[in-house]
């Protein structure tokens, strides 16, 4: 290709300059450079979110080779292997990590060493087959893994058990109780996604991986239940691990559902008419007649002081703690309206479903604003639109006022 040079001043017009060196070439290339770089500079500059999710399965993988590495047990190292399978499922060699650096990724290979290492060989034994299904793992070292996993099962089953330990079997069943807890929470708000139109293709692809997931939720609590009833130590434990495994695989996905979040649109300015009302520093004739706000979520119909059906009625039956919370609310002021807004304070069951949906916007909000990632403010935000439906199944957010999210979730 033929590359000729012209002058700034043909170029650009007069004044213009360059850096030494640096000539101005006439060509398809040359601009293609050019337009490309403005894009990326316009990028930057307007805050566009740049996805990072595909680039952090080696993190998470490196970090859990390095808490196994000794052979010891590492829960964490179980749940960032989990959380790198959910990234990228196929296991590689010399897969490519940062710039030129790679890593063998053997997932399944390293969760059966994990899980060996805490003790489970029957979950050792399900990622060895898993390995081995993919044919990149050597052999030669899944063998005697595999061997050392069944060895271990047979000493643990042969040995004979020591006296039952009450207080031993009473703390090993709450933890396991609890993984399981944790795990069903995780369940369920993967679950709760189903019906967002942008996530269809993710839950028909992981649609495998949540059926075993769910199944291994179900073991874990029926071999709990078993377990406590016969006082057997070995049930308990296998509890765990079922739990365990649901667990990793439930963040996995959620993690993978986060990154998978498209940019929320830009939401119009919304104009908020107030009545015309006279203050004492407003002269005459220059009375207020709106105030432009920041869009908002904000609760659409107003408790009522007759039944648990909204009510029209006008500002007057309102409520002076809920006109304020409603206040505090539009002003972003979400942490006003959760610590003052109390639902039961109120008289009517109208009154209380309207209040239960206000706060429940003020948790999602809090939600949004931080990183999406406290769980616990999720619930709430849920256990909130939960009773404020129980009280009146008829009220529900505006779609036109409130957030698609938020409407979705109250749904």
């Amino acid at each position: 290709m033929v590359m000729k040079e012209i002058s700034t001043r043909d170029r650009f017009g007069p004044g213009a300059t360059v850096l030494p060196g640096w000539p101005l070439r006439s060509s398809v290339g040359w601009r293609r450079f050019v337009a490309a770089t403005w894009i990326f500079l316009a990028a930057v500059v307007l805050g566009y979110p740049v996805d990072c999710s595909a680039a952090r399965w080696y993190e998470d993988y490196e970090r859990a080779i390095e808490l196994t590495k000794d052979g010891q047990c590492s829960r964490e190292a179980l749940q960032l292997l989990g959380a790198a399978v959910v990234d990228k499922k196929k296991p590689k060699r010399n897969a490519r990590t940062i710039a030129v650096k790679t890593v063998d990724y053997l997932p399944y290979y390293q969760l059966a060493r994990a899980h060996l290492a805490c003790g489970e060989s029957d979950s050792a034994l399900h990622y060895i087959e898993e390995s081995r299904k993919r044919k990149v793992a050597d052999a030669a070292a899944l063998d005697d893994l595999e061997r050392r996993a069944i060895e271990f099962g047979n000493s643990t089953s042969s040995r004979s058990e020591p006296a039952v330990d009450l207080d031993e079997l009473s703390g090993l069943a709450k933890e396991a109780q609890e993984t399981i807890r944790q795990a069903s929470v995780a369940s369920e708000r993967v679950n709760s996604r189903r019906g967002t139109g942008w996530l269809g293709a993710f839950f028909s692809e992981n649609q495998d991986t949540l059926t075993k997931a769910h199944d291994d939720l179900t073991a874990a609590q029926e071999a709990l239940n078993d377990g406590t009833l016969k006082q057997d130590r070995a049930a308990i434990k296998n509890a765990e691990s079922f739990a365990s495994r649901a667990l990793v695989v439930f963040t996995g996905l959620e993690s993978e559902m986060a990154a998978l979040q498209p940019p929320e649109p830009t939401p119009e300015p919304v104009v908020v008419r107030s009545t015309p009302r006279p203050t004492p520093t407003s002269a005459p004739g220059r009375i207020p007649t709106r105030v432009s706000v920041v869009p908002t979520p904000r609760p659409t119909a107003r408790p009522s002081t007759s039944g648990p059906a909204p009510s029209t009625a006008g500002p007057g039956d309102v409520p002076a703690s809920f006109r304020k919370a409603a206040a505090d609310y539009v002003t972003a002021g979400y942490e006003e309206v959760v610590r003052e807004l109390e639902p039961g304070d109120y008289p009517s069951t109208g009154q209380q479903a309207a209040a239960y949906l206000l706060r429940a916007a003020a948790h999602f909000a809090i939600y949004c604003l931080d990183g999406r990632e406290d769980g616990e403010r999720l619930g709430l935000a849920r256990l909130d639109i939960a009773r404020s439906q129980e009280l009146d199944p008829s009220l529900s957010p505006d779609p036109l006022i409130f957030s698609p999210e938020f409407v979705d979730l109250f749904r």
